[in-house]
């Protein structure tokens, strides 16, 4: 009852902002991991933003246990683009954003199927539209030919886990015989787990009517077929991770030569990573799983906006400024390399991100295999970027045992929760 009084009082106010005063300050937290290019963006923007309209935006950078200390503190951003702050929408956390869209007109410059995939379970649109995130597959064709491989590509429909597997093999080389391996097969595989859950047509809880966690589903042969695949990949040798010492793993980043296959990045590496690369790399469809090539985690994001903010008009105006202006947007493509979720210039994105040369196609080809939407609200404690599955990745302890285990432990966490339900 008190999460819907707020959203409606938010509503309403937003229907008739007032204009935002130049007194105003905007602090808006970027993610640490989201790359310097963005975060350049970002400031280069808000030094533009007050020039414009006297309004003082402070980026600030950090990650998930900063913005965890300042909400602690009460002192929290009046925008944020972190991951894992999710399971708050709900919860009366952050303002609702189709009405600002909808009395500016803009909800027509943005995908109805992208709107639909970024709301909420409880209906309603918390995320700021800035863009998309297609999850897709990109390989070192360099790598590949070097190697006399047949790449992703040319395999097309056949390119799947166990194709990933055999090509790991083959791209894995000691090239100068001092018994070190060179190049690997498969780029950091341990949080391509999650997605392959999606891939082998699982999901990790069954919900209630109103979005909440009744049923582990932790122990059910999609989740261990996703737990084995990748467990393969590192039993088999093919990747860096924990093998590529002495040399530290990072020399073996996708986008650092190493690796031949990367099955764990969205478009977001294109910008930042791969732009002056020296060898030539291309983007597919993931390898299907038993389900298909899902790409799981595709589809829209944005900043969220605090429901405590002081400065609403004055952070909604900042955030249009920075994701819907199409001269901003055209900056936004070229310098970090992403695909912004307002339609009207994406068709710019090919050229300006120098990949018109490549199967572009792919970005928006991933979009068609997306997991059936999740109405579920998924707390802390049962996220499952939360979970360490190494024990089972990394053969300590039998995938099947491990997700038992793991399964009981999330059941009893959810029965908690349930009955702490009033």
């Amino acid at each position: 009852m008190k999460r819907t009084l707020m959203i409606m009082v938010l509503t309403a106010a937003m229907i008739a902002l007032p204009l935002f005063s130049v007194q105003a300050k905007v602090v808006h937290l970027a993610y640490v991991h989201s790359g310097d290019a963005l975060q350049n963006y970002l400031i280069r923007k808000a030094e533009e933003f007050q020039k414009k309209t006297g309004i003082e935006v402070e980026v600030v950078v950090g990650d998930q246990n900063k913005l965890k200390v300042m909400m602690a503190g009460g002192v929290e951003p009046d925008a944020f683009e972190l991951p894992d702050f999710d399971y708050l929408q709900t919860q009366g956390y952050y303002a609702p954003i189709m009405p600002l869209l909808e009395r500016d007109g803009l909800v027509k410059a943005f995908n109805p199927i992208l709107l639909d995939r970024m709301t909420a379970a409880d209906g309603v649109l918390y995320k700021v539209p800035a863009g998309i995130a297609s999850v897709i597959g990109f390989f070192n064709r360099t790598m590949f030919q070097e190697a006399g491989v047949a790449d992703p590509l040319q395999l097309g429909k056949n390119y799947d886990w166990e194709s990933v597997i055999t090509m790991g093999k083959k791209l894995t080389r000691d090239l100068n015989g001092d018994g070190l391996m060179d190049t690997y097969g498969v780029d950091r595989p341990w949080g391509y787990w999650r997605r392959a859950v999606a891939q082998a047509g699982g999901d990790f809880y069954e919900y209630n009517e109103i979005g909440q966690p009744v049923k582990s589903l932790w122990n059910t042969e999609p989740m261990e077929q996703a737990l084995t695949f990748v467990h393969r990949i590192w039993a088999e040798g093919i990747t860096p991770w924990q093998h590529s010492a002495p040399r530290p793993e990072q020399d073996f980043y996708f986008w650092n030569g190493g690796t031949g296959i990367d099955i764990v990045d969205s478009t977001g590496i294109i910008g930042p990573y791969l732009k002056n690369v020296d060898w030539d790399w291309d983007m597919t469809l993931l390898p299907a799983g038993p389900a298909g090539p899902i790409a799981s985690g595709a589809g829209g994001y944005g900043p969220m906006i605090f429901a405590s903010t002081k400065n609403l008009d004055a952070t909604w105006e900042w955030v249009k400024f920075a994701y819907m202006d199409r001269d901003n947007l055209r900056e936004y493509m070229l310098d970090v390399g992403v695909i912004p979720a307002y339609a009207n210039v994406q068709r710019d994105y090919a050229q300006l991100a120098g990949i018109a040369n490549k199967n572009f196609n792919a970005i928006f080809e991933a979009l068609n295999y997306l997991p059936p939407k999740s109405y579920g609200v998924i707390p802390a404690e049962l996220a499952p970027r939360s979970v360490n599955v190494n024990a089972a990745l990394l053969g300590q302890q039998p995938v099947r045992q491990f997700l038992e285990d793991l399964h009981n432990r999330m059941q009893s966490i959810i029965d908690d929760l349930i009955k702490a339900t009033p």
